[in-house]
């Protein structure tokens, strides 16, 4: 047996080093030989081959061998397991979990002898314990994979030793910087340590980034922690570890100050395991510092579409901290954007009321200007549009000697007027934030909440369409430069809405140059989206598909999956536009299977609305009915207030072609009802239109 184990680790070394200095090398299949299971298909891992091109992933091919092993262990210990549907997920988490280690897996395939293999995987969170067992005829050091340590351990000195047991607090691999800190021990001997580490084989090194990151495989982790606790540094090693992240995350918060705001960092992702164990580290002894790690981890959370991770962690840390300060008021409007993305608007205006609260008592005079604007938008955003228009009109007497809260004071009074259908209103207000906006340097720190109408109506035909075009509040705080494109692509939708396009494809390229002069791929994949949305609003669908896909292509490269849906869905609303039925349900089938995942409860509703506008426009009636219920069943959503009563008076129209007469009468009337609440004159004004003498009545 252990000749057999020391062949195999020499046939995956001399195979990786073949494949390191032959990149050509692609691991293929080239047969499906069945191992001798009667019923079950179980493959051997595939075979080699030199074609003219490709690349193989050693990880993977690493991996095919770590699950072979396994298996053929399996068979010795239990002659009846099968690798199946059932089986393989579990084989599958194993031989992940023990990275591969030859010795580890033989351990973990004797003990199915008394445990499943779904037990098995569950019990890997103390691997040590689980597969420990001592069996004859063996050398005491390979009696047990934690023998096996003991014996390694041995061999290294006290600081190696030392460095070797601190590690164990890293989740996820880190960078020297990182363990030098956490270690605490001075850069150049940590680069000597490490290195004599991964010489021993104790610590991996992952060259293939740009810059080299370190981990300890799991089961020599759990091995390192317990070393760590016998030598009572677990506390101390973990609150380096802590102080060390929370100073990082805040380096790479977007929202740190800097005038222009970019996307999340790639860091985040790389730490993203580290950051979890900060944060459950400072929950325990700093709630203060989770606080501030949450905060400055948001704006990556929602990106990435970790809604409900985000959520988590944003409670916990409010529940945590109750010292009332600014920075509490920073964390409750990330947890409003969290809310808004769950659908959850009950608790909007309380959050929206002790935002002021705290910065009256804790803010600066401008960060208090600016919560009373935070105030007024989150009422809009919970769908009280009255109380938000008096809260909006006290913002913007509060931010009177403040030019840049003004300039987004009055953009939202803008955008609350434009959602009215008050077109000639909204352009006075934008027009007077941009005069705000000359006052205002371009270094000034962000001040400029980015919202958008979200749901243009189009009204030139009955029954008016409702279109989901975007996020309405983007969880974005931007400075000068960037709110200068915002407020104009908000004076192009107002512009197309009053039925100037031209001037709203002039107005989006002009918000398009303006980002991308500050390198800006958010606002320039929302100006791209923007005048994709134009140009299909009069008929010219390729090439508003066009300007769609670009906007697509930023926002797949910068990993927002909310933003990237809402780009498949308006390339879907186009496709069913032309007329492309198979197109326009490929890509709004993508597009919701996208917010489904991140459990984007709102990005689920805007995009089953689609869906259906696009059904109605492919003259499939059955199917816009089925997406519009599906979408009003989880409906008010943050935001989307102003669109219920479009989709209402949407379904009286589809029932009415279904022959479903009553019902068309009841949808129809529930849009009056939401649009008379609302105040949305244009609403009422169409309700009013096609409902003649109390029936629905639509023209072609």
């Amino acid at each position: 047996m252990d000749n057999c184990e020391h062949l195999l680790d020499a046939c995956s070394a001399l195979v990786q080093e073949v494949l390191a200095r032959c990149p050509g090398i692609s691991v293929v299949t080239t047969s499906r030989e069945p191992l001798s299971v009667p019923g079950e298909l179980v493959y051997r891992v595939p075979s080699l081959e030199l074609p003219s091109g490709g690349e193989v992933d050693v990880r993977e091919l690493s991996r095919l061998e770590a699950v072979q092993l396994f298996v053929e262990r399996a068979w010795l210990t239990v002659p009846s397991f099968k690798l199946n549907s059932k089986t393989a997920p579990p084989v599958a988490e194993i031989c992940h979990r023990l990275d591969g280690i030859p010795l580890a897996l033989e351990l973990a395939a004797a003990r199915l002898a008394h445990f499943t293999v779904s037990e098995l995987a569950d019990g890997l969170g103390d691997a040590l314990t689980l597969l420990g067992q001592r069996r004859r005829g063996r050398l005491d050091r390979q009696q047990t994979l934690a023998a096996t340590l003991d014996w390694s351990y041995g061999l290294l000195d006290l600081e190696e030793q030392l460095v070797f047991r601190r590690l164990a607090v890293f989740a996820g691999g880190y960078d020297l910087d990182a363990a030098a800190a956490v270690c605490d021990v001075l850069g150049p001997l940590i680069i000597d340590l490490v290195s004599r580490l991964v010489d021993k084989s104790l610590v991996h090194a992952e060259t293939a980034e740009p810059k080299t990151r370190y981990r300890l495989l799991e089961v020599v982790r759990q091995y390192a922690e317990t070393r760590l606790s016998e030598a009572d540094e677990m506390a101390a090693c973990r609150r380096r570890h802590l102080d060390w992240y929370a100073a990082a995350a805040a380096a790479h918060d977007p929202d740190r100050g800097a005038a222009v705001v970019g996307e999340p960092s790639a860091w985040f992702d790389i730490e993203h395991d580290n950051l979890r164990a900060a944060s459950a580290t400072a929950l325990a002894t700093d709630p203060t510092q989770a606080l501030e790690l949450a905060v400055a981890s948001w704006r990556f959370w929602v990106n990435r579409g970790l809604i409900a991770e985000g959520a988590r962690w944003l409670t916990l840390a409010l529940n945590a901290s109750e010292e009332r300060s600014a920075l509490r008021a920073r964390a409750l409007a990330a947890m409003a954007v969290m809310h808004i993305r769950q659908a959850k608007a009950t608790d909007l205006t309380a959050i929206g009321q002790e935002i002021v609260d705290l910065l009256n008592e804790h803010g600066e005079p401008r960060e208090r200007a600016h919560g009373y604007h935070q105030r007024a938008l989150l009422t809009f955003m919970a769908g009280d549009w009255r109380l938000a228009q008096a809260q909006s009109d006290e913002a913007l007497r509060v931010a009177a000697d403040f030019p840049a809260v003004t300039v987004s004071a009055q953009h939202f009074a803008g955008v609350l007027a434009l959602a009215r259908g008050e077109v000639d209103v909204a352009r006075t207000r934008f027009d007077a934030a941009l005069r705000a906006l000359q006052h205002v340097p371009d270094e000034t720190a962000p001040f400029f909440i980015a919202v958008a109408l979200g749901w243009a109506v189009d009204e030139r035909r009955d029954p008016p369409l409702p279109f989901g075009e975007e996020t309405v509040l983007f969880g974005r705080r931007v400075g000068a430069q960037q709110a200068a494109g915002y407020v104009r692509l908000a004076l192009a939708l107002n512009e197309r809405l009053g039925g100037n396009v031209n001037a709203a494809l002039t107005l989006s390229d002009d918000a398009y140059a303006r980002f991308h002069a500050v390198n800006d791929r958010y606002g320039e994949a929302y100006a791209l989206s923007q005048h994709g949305h134009a140009l299909r609003w009069v008929g010219q669908y390729a090439e508003a598909d066009g300007y769609l896909q670009r906007s697509a292509s930023l926002r797949r490269n910068l990993r927002d999956k909310r933003a990237l849906a809402m780009a498949l869905a308006g390339r879907a609303l186009t496709a069913a536009s032309a007329g492309t039925a198979d197109e326009a349900r490929t890509l709004g089938r993508e597009s919701l299977a996208m917010v489904e995942e991140s459990g984007d409860i709102a990005g689920v509703s805007v995009t089953s609305v689609n869906l259906g506008v696009a059904e109605l426009l492919l003259a499939d009636m059955p199917a816009a009915l089925s997406w519009l219920d599906r979408a009003l069943a989880v409906f008010p959503i943050p935001g989307g207030h102003r669109s219920l009563g479009w989709l209402h008076l949407l379904r009286a129209h589809v029932l009415r072609q279904l022959g479903d007469v009553e019902g068309s009468m009841i949808s129809a009337e529930a849009a009056q009802a939401v649009f008379t609440r609302l105040g949305e004159r244009s609403g009422v004004i169409a309700v009013q239109r096609i409902c003649k003498g109390g029936l629905p009545t639509f023209s072609a």
